[in-house]
């Protein structure tokens, strides 16, 4: 028996008997398709194109009758001969479960419908194609990824920060061996590289209020090579090419990003500044604050590569002069060998006009889109939380029957938050939760504790291991983190980054690393 392909409602006949007049007619109706010597009704679904062809079947007399073969081998036969419009498979859901891909999909809906307030175009908001290679505790364990990430760069490095310490562990440790190990390498075997390999640096610099705001008392260096990397000794400008900017932050327009990325393709995001807060002292003295880190590779290095890209365009340089507009890769990377694993990045462009308070970005979008479409649990640990629209989402969702577990530091830069339109500090965020949701017992809200520790850290000074991390999870089906902070700064103003992950596995296995840990050692609010 003959039979037809459907493709999208649309059908051809196939029938390699067909002869003469027939044939003739089948050919000038666009009705036939040639699929070696198949016989019989196979359906192939979904096609990867239209087929321009009638919608109604044809019927023909005087057909042969068929002889009867495994379908294995027709559609073997008829897909090696090649006749037929492409056809594949669709790609296998891996880890991504169901309800994590209905998660995925609503929050990587609502952060498209504002794209445009982002740093990440609309087509790179969500990539499907990605890995995730090692979650990080510790400033120690977040600069290592990040020379790690260094290491792997064939093309260009890309940096973007909040603050920058040339004299901290992280730089001196860390990031520049790296640098020195990379153009080592790029000497001995420069046919592997795109030379000279670019390394590029953003730091925010706070001036007029916002620099009275923030204390900087002194004044604002030069982002310049030797600044940014002391001991980096002397630079082989044929191998690399390094150069500082700096995003102006003069209101409330903070550059609060924290990424990293390398050719494109391998990245490492974080909470964490280059401080030496995030490291024991040389007299092993105090704690590191306690921060949190994500190493990946992947599509989703593209998008942050635009993330910076913008950053950096709306720069200076160390002349104050604008920063010029970033070329493209020379070497695109390859993705190969990589799993389904979703990533959507929550962005959000700096605000400096104070009145202007709005969530219709990204981010905002995101962080609501996923709160409101829990069903069990919310997880959320950060430093700050004192944005109303956030607290108010939350307080919905314990009211239907969520389980919210909010993890905050307690009298974490008080002082700071305490400024008009700051927000207010935790205490008071922790007093407006429990009014607003009567004390519903759904919410647990504990001060953070550090390990080996039964009191929780107050304030956030230099050796006490206060909790700056950024995390938050949903249902067990999507992990966030990256720089949002959940107060009014970062939720209406910074420019912020952060990730959401999908996936039951991937966002156990984040959680498990960065928040259950924490949350189970820490104290009731």
């Amino acid at each position: 028996m003959s039979g037809l392909i459907q493709a999208e409602g649309r059908f051809s006949v196939i029938d390699p008997h067909l002869r003469g007049d027939v044939l003739d007619e089948a050919k000038s109706r666009g009705l036939f398709r040639i699929a070696g010597r198949l016989r019989e009704l196979v359906r192939f679904s979904p096609l990867k194109r239209n087929l321009n062809v009638s919608q109604a079947p044809v019927s023909y007399s005087e057909r042969p009758e068929p002889v009867e073969t495994p379908l294995r081998r027709r559609r073997a036969h008829a897909i090696r001969n090649r006749p037929l419009p492409t056809v594949r498979k669709p790609v296998q859901p891996g880890p991504v479960n169901h309800e994590a891909r209905y998660l995925q999909t609503v929050v990587s809906d609502a952060a498209k419908s504002h794209a445009s307030k982002g740093s990440v175009p609309e087509h790179l908001i969500t990539t499907h194609h990605n890995a995730i290679e090692h979650v990080a505790i510790g400033g120690d364990e977040i600069f290592g990824d990040f020379a790690e990430v260094i290491k792997s760069a064939r093309d260009e490095i890309l940096i973007q920060t909040f603050s920058w310490e040339p004299d901290s562990p992280g730089v001196q440790k860390q990031i520049v061996p790296a640098i020195k190990a990379l153009q080592e390498e790029a000497r001995r075997h420069p046919e592997r590289f795109k030379l000279p390999l670019k390394i590029r640096i953003l730091v925010n610099q706070a001036r007029g209020p916002a620099a009275k705001f923030m204390k900087r008392k002194k004044g604002n260096r030069p982002p310049t090579a030797d600044y940014l990397l002391p001991n980096l000794g002397k630079i082989d400008r044929r191998l690399l090419d390094i150069k500082g900017g700096v995003h102006v932050n003069k209101v409330t327009d903070a550059l609060h990003s924290k990424t990293i990325v390398a050719d494109g393709y391998r990245a490492a995001i974080t909470g964490a500044n280059v401080q030496r807060r995030n490291h024991a002292s040389d007299q092993g003295k105090g704690r590191p604050a306690f921060d949190t880190g994500l190493r990946f590779r992947g599509e989703v290095g593209e998008a942050l590569r635009t993330s910076f890209a913008h950053n950096w365009e709306n720069g200076l340089d160390t002349k104050d002069r604008p920063n010029k507009k970033m070329r493209a890769l020379r070497r695109p990377p390859k993705m190969t060998g990589l799993s389904e694993t979703p990533i959507t990045v929550l962005s959000r462009r700096s605000n400096a006009n104070i009145a202007d308070r709005s969530l219709k970005d990204p981010q905002g979008q995101g962080f609501t889109a996923a709160i409101r479409n829990a069903h069990s649990e919310v997880c959320i640990q950060s430093p700050n939380l004192n944005n109303p629209e956030i607290i108010k989402e939350l307080v919905d969702a314990a009211n239907r029957g969520v389980q919210v577990k909010l993890l905050l530091s307690k009298r974490f830069n008080e002082q700071r938050e305490s400024s008009t339109g700051a927000g207010g500090t935790n205490a008071q965020a922790v007093e407006t939760i429990r009014k607003l949701s009567s004390n519903n017992p759904s919410i647990d809200i504990r001060w953070y504790v550090p390990p080996g520790e039964t009191e929780a850290v107050e304030e956030n000074k230099m050796g006490d291991g206060a909790s700056h991390a950024k995390f938050a999870s949903f249902d067990d089906q999507m992990a966030i983190t990256g720089s949002t902070n959940m107060d009014n700064q970062s939720i209406y103003y910074a420019d912020e980054t952060s990730i959401a992950i999908s996936g039951k596995d991937n966002t156990l296995y984040i959680k498990n690393r960065i928040f259950t840990p924490a949350f189970d050692r820490s104290v009731s609010a």
